[in-house]
């Protein structure tokens, strides 16, 4: 953990330099020499898909509100936030698994009482359901990429001709 530390340390010292040409870059006790061999022992870089390159989590969400809506018969959020703390960065399983045990517990109590027996049912359910939807607005609307990411690939394989990977566990990245 920490070399991978060091490694993307001294990566942001190399790009700081080519960015805006400075010699004297705040290597402190890293030299650019020692940098440059460094990166010189990396072959390419992974980057993740979904939230590093590209920005599909509102369409996640929007997701995930409409096949829930839609299962329940009920607005289950007033914002995007409110539904966003139990779906974002994990796999849909996990999601609605934990949307799940917070709104039908007391606090939660927005959707009306599944037996315990179905929540399994349920979130499998929900979560096909989810999918479906996201797929559908992912066919309607254009996915961004993050200008911020886009540049750093660029630069990583074009002035240090490195190689580029992009990776998901998603089974949506083909269409993203």
């Amino acid at each position: 953990y920490l070399e991978f530390i060091h490694m993307s340390f001294l990566l942001f010292l190399l790009l700081y330099h080519k960015k805006y040409g400075i010699d004297d870059v705040p290597y402190g006790h890293y030299d650019k020499d020692m940098a440059e061999m460094v990166m010189g022992l990396i072959e390419g870089i992974i980057f993740d898909l979904d939230g590093v390159v590209t920005d599909t989590s509102d369409k996640h969400i929007l997701a995930w509100i409409l096949a829930l809506e839609s299962e329940f018969n009920t607005k289950v959020a007033s914002e995007i936030e409110e539904v966003r703390i139990f779906f974002d960065g994990v796999p849909r399983y996990v999601g609605i698994k934990r949307f799940l045990d917070y709104y039908l517990s007391k606090e939660g109590g927005r959707i009306e009482a599944v037996d315990s027996s179905k929540i399994e049912y349920l979130a499998q359910a929900l979560s096909k359901k989810k999918n479906l939807i996201f797929r559908e607005i992912i066919n309607e609307e254009e996915v961004k990429c993050f200008e911020d990411a886009m540049t750093l690939i660029e630069i990583l394989k074009n002035s240090f001709d490195l190689r580029i990977c992009l990776a998901s566990q998603s089974e949506n990245a083909q269409l993203v």
